[in-house]
């Protein structure tokens, strides 16, 4: 079997898949709430156990609860572990075996994604003294843009600096992006569809996809970088850190992770989610914040629009796409150069749903994107290649 761990920025989550891609089991672990929180749904019911904040292997703490439930009977019975790379400075594949090189490439890179390459590098060491056999299966984020233009990908500084020390766009979220798209090209029945496809999370990203493949995305260098999100800033002027040394006399290093887990909308409101934000849209920069993260969203839409001409479909996923419908009408409601209307109310039942009216220029499709599926997938074309 292969269980699948996908650390995001608030949460990991995990799912177990037999050879044949069958889903047996899945769950979260939410480090957002203290205490943490293991959640799954059996039989149609949530159950919720909680954590203890101190617990620090949490692939162990996976492994007992399934060997608990009786979804697995021993550590053995896995063979593969699945897991997200989200900062590497190589194009790979869409997934490797873990070797040293691909280990020292995700260990070198903490301080420019701190968020998701510290987890994950603990998540490999957890998972190497487990004493087990099972063989660890890279799946990266960054593969599916490899399609990005030199013209878009190249950062305007000195070439033979940015060369020599890979300085480019690398974008994230490649393998939501991918599922997406996947979903898209079968429901419209080819494969050279033109979208934009909104992924609003945690972390948020925008994506424009040219006859099928990634043209352009939103986050650059790193996933600190494009729109505003939960707790990063988002695009800001470079300048800005000089500033800030001297304010908060901090190392370059800490004034990143301080743009990384300390700003974006919580630096603006203290809140740590849109939700947050709009529920409580009567206190201070409340307003103003979901203001400033709708128009950072629609700015990039707007750009892409002009780029692609002709769009098939805009696509929503992610959290915050599924649950906080104020915030897709806010969205809408910003871009005035198409006629674009969603429905008052969402009823999410499938993997993709229809959420615009007949009124709006272009359809907008909400897809509810399962990464652990596409990374299951990616896993299984790498294992059936090497027999």
């Amino acid at each position: 079997m292969m269980l699948i761990i996908n650390i995001g920025s608030s949460s990991w989550k995990f799912c177990l898949f037999d050879m044949n891609l069958k889903q047996i089991f899945s769950g979260k672990i939410r480090l957002d709430v203290s205490p943490h929180q293991l959640k799954y749904i059996f039989d149609k019911n949530e159950y919720v156990y909680l954590l203890d904040d101190d617990h620090n292997n949490h692939v162990d703490l996976i492994i007992k609860f399934l060997i608990n439930k009786k979804i697995i009977k021993k550590l053995e019975d896995i063979t593969y572990f699945g897991i997200r790379a989200v900062y590497v400075k190589n194009f790979y594949g869409p997934s490797a075996f873990l070797n040293n090189a691909i280990y020292n490439d995700l260990n070198q890179h903490t301080d420019l994604c701190p968020i998701h390459n510290q987890n994950t590098i603990m998540l490999i060491n957890d998972i190497k003294h487990l004493n087990t056999s099972a063989k660890i299966i890279i799946i990266f984020d960054n593969w599916f843009h490899r399609s990005i233009n030199k013209n878009k990908y190249t950062i305007a500084i000195d070439q033979t600096i940015a060369i020599k020390h890979k300085i480019r766009k690398y974008g994230f979220h490649g393998i939501s992006f991918s599922y997406s798209n996947k979903i898209m090209q079968n429901y419209l029945g080819k494969q050279d569809v033109n979208l934009i496809i909104l992924h609003l999370g945690s972390g948020s990203s925008v994506c424009a996809i040219k006859n099928g493949k990634s043209f352009d995305t939103s986050m650059s260098y790193s996933p600190l970088s494009g729109i505003i999100m939960n707790t990063r800033s988002g695009d800001i002027d470079p300048s800005v850190l000089l500033t800030l040394k001297k304010v908060k006399n901090q190392s370059l290093k800490q004034l990143i992770l301080f743009l990384n887990q300390q700003s974006g909308l919580y630096g603006l409101t203290k809140h740590h989610s849109i939700s947050e934000v709009v529920n409580n849209l009567h206190k201070k920069n409340n307003q103003l914040a979901l203001e400033m993260y709708t128009d950072s969203i629609v700015d990039y839409f707007i750009k892409y629009l002009n780029h692609l001409q002709k769009i098939d479909a805009i696509v929503f996923s992610g959290g915050i796409s599924e649950f906080e419908h104020l915030v897709l009408e806010k969205i809408i409601s910003k871009i005035h150069l198409i006629n674009l209307e969603i429905n008052d109310h969402l009823i999410l039942t499938n993997t993709l749903n229809k959420i615009s009216t007949p009124k709006s220029q272009i359809p907008i499709y909400l897809c509810l994107v399962n990464e652990e599926h596409e990374i299951a997938y990616e896993m299984l074309n790498l294992i059936n290649k090497t027999k």
